[in-house]
């Protein structure tokens, strides 16, 4: 979801914050919660509140459920120790679509289009590494493109 920042008077994007249910708001877009965050130019970006105090509240069951998906991400569980996500944000207009490859350091490589949150796969290690992530063009020639 697009928005505008009165403070820095950039555009910007709502940074989901927490777990959803499946689906779109009425309006067909993608729900905007109070508690994400409003990525723009400032720093540090502040919060979103929405004006109509939307939010979202999940049951015991659900909530195990989205934790239970979360344990069974690749290379997540008790042995992951760290982990690490990239947001991608430009003030110059939206990266939606815009290829990438992440290549860490112990071999492992993600690639895809980012989506509308702005968000890369979660990484999870079970130690300290490093990772490169390739862009647009570079993305698009790497061999762990896919």
């Amino acid at each position: 979801m697009s928005t505008y920042c009165n403070a820095c008077k950039r555009a910007g994007f709502i940074a989901p914050r927490g777990p959803r249910h499946a689906g779109t708001g009425p309006n067909g877009k993608q729900w905007a919660l109070s508690g994400d965050i409003n990525v723009c130019g400032c720093s540090p970006a502040p919060v979103f509140y929405a004006e109509r105090n939307m939010s979202m509240s999940f049951t015991a069951e659900e909530s195990a459920t989205l934790a239970e998906n979360d344990a069974s991400s690749p290379g997540s569980g008790p042995t992951s120790d760290y982990s690490e996500q990239v947001l991608a944000a430009s003030a110059r207009g939206s990266l939606i679509g815009y290829p990438y490859v992440i290549e860490t350091s112990a071999g492992a490589v993600y690639s895809g289009r980012i989506e509308f949150a702005g968000l890369l796969p979660r990484i999870f290690t079970d130690d300290v590494t490093s990772y490169t992530v390739h862009w647009g063009d570079d993305a698009l020639a790497h061999e762990g493109w896919t």
